[in-house]
């Protein structure tokens, strides 16, 4: 049984579609409650990726986000965030994403921030495929969840009451598949 899985894995591989971003119609951002109150939301303007799917599945899902790129509507808490309390990205130039596996609607992966790497679980959602006026496939899928910004490191001096623990992260992207 293990060698018909892996076989079935490898051959999802060989026919997997390569795509890239239509980053125009994408989003890696994120949602922090701010005083336990109000959900504070961001983004990163900057990222590449690797991304490959098979009937509807993504198979390779590579992601190297710029955390220098982090948007909020703020300057002053772009800034803070930038900083070594947060993204620290004087010393860490990027946060990384690799899909270790795809099971039941769901991606598990190795994210890895300001050098702390470790398994993440996302709920996957297609959203479907579409050829748009100028004749190109599009492919969209949403993935989502949350993690603990104190397992990364990140703003342990800010206490629960200011940036709450749990982060939301939400990915959308539109793909456009590859000639």
């Amino acid at each position: 049984m293990k060698i018909i899985s892996i076989l079935f894995f490898i051959t999802n591989l060989i026919f997997a579609k390569a795509l890239i971003v239509d980053e125009s119609h994408s989003n890696i951002g994120f949602a922090a409650k701010h005083l336990g109150i109000t959900n504070i939301f961001g983004n990163f303007n900057s990222y590449t990726t690797e991304i490959k799917m098979k009937n509807k599945i993504p198979t390779v899902i590579i992601a190297k986000i710029d955390p220098n790129s982090v948007f909020t509507k703020n300057e002053s808490r772009d800034r803070t965030l930038r900083s070594d309390v947060f993204f620290d990205t004087k010393n860490f130039k990027s946060i990384d994403f690799k899909m270790t596996k795809f099971q039941e609607d769901t991606v598990y992966a190795i994210l890895t921030i300001k050098g702390v790497s470790l398994p993440i679980k996302l709920s996957y959602k297609y959203n479907g495929e579409k050829i748009d006026k100028s004749g190109t496939n599009k492919i969209g899928f949403s993935l989502y969840g949350t993690i603990n910004r104190l397992d990364f490191n990140i703003g342990e001096k800010y206490p629960t009451e200011l940036v709450n623990d749990e982060i939301k992260i939400t990915i959308d992207l539109q793909l456009i598949s590859q000639k």
